[in-house]
């Protein structure tokens, strides 16, 4: 078989008032490489990426392997915790948290001085993580499912009341949000080579402050669990 070998490091996603294109996946390999039968029956990924394995190398399509980390789609390290902060911090406070010298210390302490006290920066870090790897369970695509548009959605908003699932489609729908009125989001789905649960939202304006008073929300630490 011919193994196709990626090692990208891709972005988060933009906010959800961001009208700029996206980026598509390149399926411009890292390495490509013929593999016999016993190294397939004894294969091992050594690396963290994409590994795609076709008969016939002229066609997309193939068997995929996806390797993000040894725990996944648990988040258990320091960096981890930093990486999954980038929707509710400023650049600022983000280059921080990455070039601390002691990550978990600064991820409590920032935590603790959102919420003003422990024990409800405990209640909110266990929600947000615990929506970050429920988001990687359910939402992974090439990409980490935290990374994703609905991973960013799920992460910020919580868990949706209403979703309609098409085969093109995915619908969201919140409860009444003050200051704005009825929520939703609409994702659709995007030809994928290596995946069926690539999906793209369809991105608004509007959504530009919903979304802040949501990020506020957590800067203020209150958990908003739309129940």
């Amino acid at each position: 078989m011919y193994l196709r070998y990626f090692n990208k490091d891709y972005p988060v996603a933009r906010p959800p008032f961001v009208m700029m294109e996206e980026n598509k996946f390149s399926y411009t390999s890292s390495i490509s490489k013929m593999v016999t039968d016993d190294e397939l029956k004894n294969f091992s990924a050594p690396l963290p990426g994409i590994y795609h394995f076709q008969y016939d190398s002229t066609l997309l399509k193939g068997l995929t392997l996806f390797y993000f980390d040894d725990d996944f789609p648990l988040v258990t390290h320091a960096t981890q915790l930093i990486e999954g902060l980038r929707y509710i911090t400023s650049n600022k406070e983000y280059d921080k948290l990455k070039t601390a010298t002691d990550k978990k210390e600064a991820v409590d302490n920032f935590w603790v001085e959102l919420s003003g006290n422990r024990d409800r920066a405990r209640r909110l870090l266990l929600e947000y993580y615990s929506r970050m790897q429920d988001a990687n369970r359910f939402f992974t695509s090439y990409l980490q499912g935290w990374k994703t548009d609905r991973g960013m959605i799920y992460l910020v908003f919580g868990k949706p009341q209403v979703v309609y699932v098409s085969d093109e489609k995915e619908y969201w729908e919140y409860a009444y949000t003050p200051g704005y009125g009825n929520l939703s989001f609409t994702f659709k789905r995007i030809s994928n080579p290596f995946t069926d649960n690539d999906f793209e939202l369809e991105r608004q304006q509007s959504y530009e402050p919903v979304w802040y008073m949501a990020v506020d929300r957590w800067r203020q630490g209150r958990i908003d669990t739309r129940d």
